[in-house]
């Protein structure tokens, strides 16, 4: 989540190291559910980007329920947030210079949201543990990993790589994890759930 929130953050201010971007651009970021993105997304927005970059007018903008929708840059710049159980017409019909998805979509908002970029030759990225929606396994994963979708490029690591962890309870949770659980959950192996 950390490291999707960043991309972001460098693509709206037009300052990614390897990705050159108009900007003003338009991106789109989805979560779970409100709530979760609300513990997640905005959070992580409120940590890692400086206030002087954000719209002096609006910038933040919540739905009714008060939950975070949208991120107002200085440039111009916006992002929007999505969540999983909106309806998937919610997704139809935009078009984005990027679009982000924390943990596994649905496949029919990736598919709406794939539409989406087509206009700008646009970027797409997933953080996720892969613990559902086994479509990415097959459709993404497995052909990006194979080299049979060559615009796919895979990453993935293990809890050991993150420095920022407390060790005692990574090695207590590692404990706690059956042996198909450490491979997913721990190792970031990705696997057809």
């Amino acid at each position: 989540t950390t490291a999707s929130v960043i991309e972001a953050i460098w693509l709206a201010l037009g300052t990614h190291p390897y990705h050159k971007i108009t900007v003003p651009n338009r991106g789109k970021m989805y979560g779970e559910s409100f709530p979760t993105i609300d513990e997640t997304l905005r959070l992580k927005f409120e940590e890692w980007l400086p206030r002087k970059f954000l719209s002096n007018k609006k910038p933040f903008v919540h739905n009714q329920m008060g939950h975070l929708i949208g991120v107002n840059f200085q440039n111009g710049s916006m992002i929007r947030i999505g969540s999983y159980d909106q309806e998937e017409s919610k997704a139809e019909g935009s078009n984005w210079h990027y679009c982000a998805f924390d943990e596994p979509p649905p496949r029919n908002i990736y598919v709406a949201n794939f539409r989406g970029i087509v206009d700008f030759g646009g970027l797409m990225w997933f953080s996720a543990t892969p613990l559902s929606e086994a479509w990415m396994f097959d459709d993404l994963w497995v052909p990006g990993i194979n080299g049979e979708k060559d615009y796919i490029e895979c990453f993935s690591g293990s809890s050991e790589d993150n420095p920022h962890l407390d060790q005692k309870t990574l090695k207590l949770y590692f404990q706690e994890l059956t042996e198909a659980e450490r491979e997913v959950r721990y190792y970031g192996k990705f696997a057809r759930l």
